[in-house]
């Protein structure tokens, strides 16, 4: 009301705003006019102007694009939304074949101005596509080889041993000793920094930077992102609760980026830092300057490549670490007397030896291991 009130006392304030307006008509207009060579998917009826931007899911948008796949008997189905042009594709096969087979005509990565906003530009999950999107991929596959990841598991097993330790000291807090697990494992292998405590700063930084872009709404949903020019609107006119919420929270991403990333830079040219994806980069950038190379990796692309590691592996770690467990724990209940006997035939006196990775293959541990994750993913 205030930003209202505003703009009506003071009339010169209002043609700039008409001017933008009529911009974003004129070119919705001319996008949603476009013709195209060949006939277009399937898809749902259109409303003037808006096109399809109302029939975009906000939630659980792969059961309504399936719903739309079945309606129209088409494994592809097209939406005109404010005059962006976009497929949805229904299943694998078809996935399979455009993005895979036909990949070099039609593979590209959509603009998520939204999370650009928000602080997410050089992270690879929101990175568009191009020469540093492929560069970055590169880095990261090279830095996760089946090989590479084998080095890390010394690290798994230490902070797995430490978890199990403290969930039996204090069972009823299992959730923040998960929390800290997926920290400590990420925070090593890309940073080698160690989670020291409970409350140690970096599980905060993780879980707001987490928290404020899962409330942050479905990639590509965001009224700004496909509007791009809507990011540079004033705060008094950002109708926007999307864009408020990327502008509020902007601080979070930018902790994720530049605290952790600080610390292994310091310890880095102190000659103290633990070994981590974060230190190979830094050494290769490091060589490279020594022996007069260019860097076509530069320190910001060191910097948002070691925040997608922190993010991607914190959300992976959690998500199967805290939010499985409880359906983990129905599902060994309903195979209770499968689990019963297992516990049986490994329940030797004095035999006991914790199991270490260089010990697989444990045929019977990963039989019940494997059957307990594909029912609790089921369900």
């Amino acid at each position: 009301m205030e930003a209202l009130k505003t703009i009506s006392s003071s009339p010169l304030r209002v043609i700039p705003l008409f001017l933008v307006f009529g911009c974003l008509v004129y070119n919705i207009i001319k996008r949603s006019f476009k013709r195209y060579p060949y006939p277009l998917p399937p898809s749902p009826p259109a409303e003037p102007l808006f096109g399809h931007f109302r029939n975009l899911p906000l939630e659980n948008a792969h059961l309504k694009h399936m719903a739309y796949a079945k309606q129209y008997n088409f494994d592809i189905v097209y939406f005109n939304v404010l005059g962006n042009h976009m497929v949805v594709l229904n299943s694998q096969k078809i996935a399979n074949e455009i993005l895979d087979k036909r990949g070099a005509n039609y593979q590209d990565r959509p603009s998520f101005v939204l999370f650009d906003v928000m602080g997410w530009r050089l992270t690879l999950t929101f990175m568009p596509y191009g020469p540093r999107f492929k560069l970055h991929r590169s880095v990261l596959q090279t830095g996760f080889t089946k090989t590479a990841i084998a080095n890390y598991r010394p690290i798994q097993e230490d902070e797995a041993r430490q978890a199990v330790a403290r969930i039996l000291k204090d069972p009823a807090n299992w959730e923040h000793s998960l929390r800290r697990f997926a920290s400590g494992v990420v925070l090593r292998i890309g940073f080698g920094v160690t989670v020291k405590s409970d409350d140690d700063p970096y599980i905060k930084i993780a879980t707001d930077a987490n928290s404020a872009t899962a409330q942050g709404g479905n990639p590509g949903t965001a009224l700004v992102d496909y509007l791009p020019v809507f990011r540079y609107i004033p705060e008094f006119l950002n109708f926007s609760q999307t864009l408020k919420h990327a502008r509020c929270w902007r601080w979070a991403i930018k902790n994720l980026h530049d605290i952790p990333f600080a610390s292994i830079k310091k310890e880095f040219d102190q000659g103290t830092a633990n070994s981590s994806f974060a230190y190979s980069l830094l050494s290769k950038y490091a060589e490279n300057e020594k022996m007069g190379i260019p860097n076509t990796f530069t320190m910001q692309d060191i910097q948002g490549a070691s925040g997608s590691v922190f993010i991607a592996g914190f959300n992976t770690v959690s998500t199967l670490s805290i939010h499985r467990p409880t359906i983990a724990l129905l599902t060994l209940i309903d195979l209770c007397h499968y689990y019963s006997r297992f516990a049986q035939s490994n329940a030797q006196p004095g035999s006991f030896q914790e199991s270490q990775g260089r010990d697989r293959p444990l045929s019977r541990t990963e039989a019940v291991a494997t059957a307990t994750a594909s029912r609790s993913l089921a369900t």
